[in-house]
């Protein structure tokens, strides 16, 4: 009845820690594939704030050689000439301004992309992190589960074991008793006597 009990409770705990060995692997993928899905939407959002930097210096780029055509347009309705005097001084600072916007923009276009991509790498190295956290607890889980059925099995070997408690060797040898258990009542010459039939 006890081997029973103890078999029934080994196979309760190794149960019980095979399934909380699988809820904590499912839990943390989980986490791993929503660290994924974060990684993609991290990714795509740096692009799509990449775009309105790359949009800064596309239209920059366009109001410095709108600027540019307009300075070459007046110089030439006042007869003078584009590349020299207050013409050529416009035409500098229009290029000077536009060019550092330009690129001041362009750079923030890269940075931006640069940063979202490092941290989309980064969602996607947790991710990782995650999935193989929840190998280790599905492992955890089903070793423990192993050990709990052997050590039942152990226990139930163990009691399972005849004792050896009431086995006895009795004997004589130079008509002295020897061996375990209870001495006997009579000598061993009486002993002998009665064995044969005499008084």
């Amino acid at each position: 009845m006890a081997q029973g009990i103890g078999i029934a409770l080994s196979i309760g705990s190794a149960i019980s820690k095979l399934q909380e060995g699988k809820a904590q692997a499912a839990q943390m993928n989980a986490m791993a594939q929503n660290l994924e899905i974060q990684s993609k939407f991290t990714r795509f959002k740096a692009k799509q704030d990449s775009l309105k930097f790359r949009k800064q210096a596309n239209d920059q780029l366009q109001k410095t050689l709108i600027q540019m055509a307009q300075i070459n347009a007046a110089a030439g309705a006042g007869h003078m000439n584009p590349f020299s005097g207050n013409a050529f001084g416009l035409r500098v600072r229009a290029l000077n301004v536009g060019g550092s916007n330009f690129a001041v923009a362009k750079e923030n276009e890269d940075i931006t992309r640069m940063m979202g991509f490092a941290q989309a790498n980064l969602q996607l190295n947790q991710a990782g992190q995650a999935r193989q956290a929840a190998s280790a607890a599905f492992k955890k889980g089903m070793f423990g589960a192993i050990g709990a059925l052997a050590g039942g099995a152990y226990s139930a070997y163990q009691t399972n074991i005849p004792s050896s408690s009431g086995q006895t060797f009795q004997g004589y040898t130079n008509n002295q008793w020897i061996g375990f258990g209870s001495s006997p009542s009579q000598s061993p010459k009486s002993n002998m006597f009665s064995f044969f039939g005499n008084s």
